[in-house]
């Protein structure tokens, strides 16, 4: 029941108040035992509070010289061609748990963003050609390794935030240079496509709920107008990266100010995606060339 004072009561709690120094009426076990049973979950609530605090910020909460192994059971299979498109298992990123990775933040948006991974190590051995990232189950696995650094799913860099990401890569100037498909300015037009699909996607989470059915319905156009335009790269090039450009248009005051009140980004941070730090999405990612 809650108080007048802005406080919750407990229904016959006054039988339990003490006067002076006396001891509690007999008649209060029940509401004591009430009490107890409150404590014990707000107790545990406050013992994730304290473990969340104690997290360090990324990259502070890096386990510098530490692997985490697969040992044929902790290694999370999923598709990763998201993150990266080179070193995978069996040659296929749609199905792996590895990657080669230009950056560990990377490793760690990866790891955060795939179900079932727990634990993620990055580094580098003479057989794997350059840095990679392995993304892992459990962390029973932990061996001392130089050249590696590994951590939680919880340690890696802020996540993105939409209406920044949709915002900065509707504005890149490469994607108005490529306004008319291929040429000197756009020598890779299905970059350009690639890089608006991934703009697009950004907005539809950006204004899910916040926007008329109107403009969601303009958003889900372009959204499956680019997918389909994607695949043929035909001469309806220009037409649809306008309507993609209008769109974007009349979305900047909302994602402006969205961005705004979601704060600000890092972009020197290496573990962005590609648009976010000036440049066209890769062939087949959006976070590695």
């Amino acid at each position: 029941m809650y108080s007048a004072h802005g406080g919750s009561s407990i229904r016959g709690s006054s039988l339990c108040r003490p006067r002076g120094l006396s001891q509690a009426s007999p008649r209060c076990g029940c509401a004591m035992r009430a009490l107890a049973r409150l404590s014990a979950p707000l107790l545990a609530l406050g013992a994730l509070v304290v473990a969340a605090a104690a997290q360090e910020a990324f990259p502070a909460c890096v386990e510098e010289g530490i692997v985490y192994r697969h040992e044929g059971r902790h290694g999370v299979f999923a598709d990763v061609s998201h993150f990266g498109t080179m070193g995978c298992w069996n040659e296929d990123c749609t199905y792996s748990d590895k990657f080669r990775s230009h950056s560990m933040g990377l490793c760690a948006r990866a790891c955060a963003a795939v179900d079932g991974c727990g634990f993620w190590s990055y580094g580098t051995q003479p057989q794997d050609g350059g840095w990679m990232c392995y993304l892992r189950k459990g962390g029973t696995a932990r061996q001392e390794l130089l050249e590696f650094y590994s951590g939680t799913s919880a340690c890696g860099p802020p996540p993105l935030r939409p209406a920044t990401v949709a915002l900065l890569t509707s504005e890149l100037g490469l994607l108005r240079d490529c306004m008319y498909g291929g040429s000197s300015v756009c020598p890779r037009p299905r970059r350009a496509v690639r890089t608006w699909k991934f703009a697009i996607e950004y907005m539809g989470l950006a204004t899910a709920g916040q926007v008329e059915a109107g403009m969601r319905g303009s958003i889900e156009q372009i959204a499956s107008d680019t997918a389909e335009f994607a695949i043929r790269l035909d001469e309806d090039f220009p037409a649809i990266l306008e309507n993609n450009h209008r769109v974007a248009a009349a979305l900047k005051s909302f994602l402006t100010e969205t961005s705004r009140v979601e704060g600000g980004v890092d972009l020197s941070d290496d573990s962005l995606p590609l648009p976010m730090r000036g440049l066209l999405c890769g062939d087949q990612s959006c976070y590695q060339d």
